[in-house]
């Protein structure tokens, strides 16, 4: 059986740089459940992320259609996480790039298109 690729840490600090080069993207972030062992236990395998930098995709990665990409149980034991996908803006009348390197990291504030709310978000590669 063929062993199924995932994205990794660096390909989420490429598509700013690429795909969004021209504006908004369709991406899906969210997820809050990492473990594939939480599914079957014999899988060993996790998603490349953490739940900090899932939250942070909702603000680098210009999507103005956001979702929610879990399963509504693993939102559940992560309230407080959940809370802020619902208040995070999606539409934005201002970014700022603080800093970034195609790649390694990316900061990035928006205001929200709708109201005087700033929102902060940065993610890194593999590396800290």
């Amino acid at each position: 059986m063929e062993r199924e690729e995932q994205a990794t840490p660096k390909h989420d600090l490429t598509l700013p740089f690429t795909r969004m080069m021209t504006g908004p993207m369709d991406y899906t972030p969210g997820i809050f459940e990492i473990k594939m062992s939480a599914y079957d236990a014999k899988k060993t395998e996790q998603v490349q992320t953490t739940l900090a930098k899932q939250l942070a995709l909702y603000v680098t990665m210009y999507s103005p259609l956001q979702m929610a990409a879990d399963l509504p149980e693993n939102y559940e034991k992560y309230a407080d996480a959940f809370q802020f996908i619902k208040d995070v803006a999606v539409d934005w009348q201002d970014s700022k790039y603080l800093e970034a390197e195609p790649g390694d990291y990316l900061t990035v504030a928006r205001k929200d298109k709708n109201s005087e709310k700033w929102f902060i978000g940065a993610i890194t590669d593999e590396n800290p």
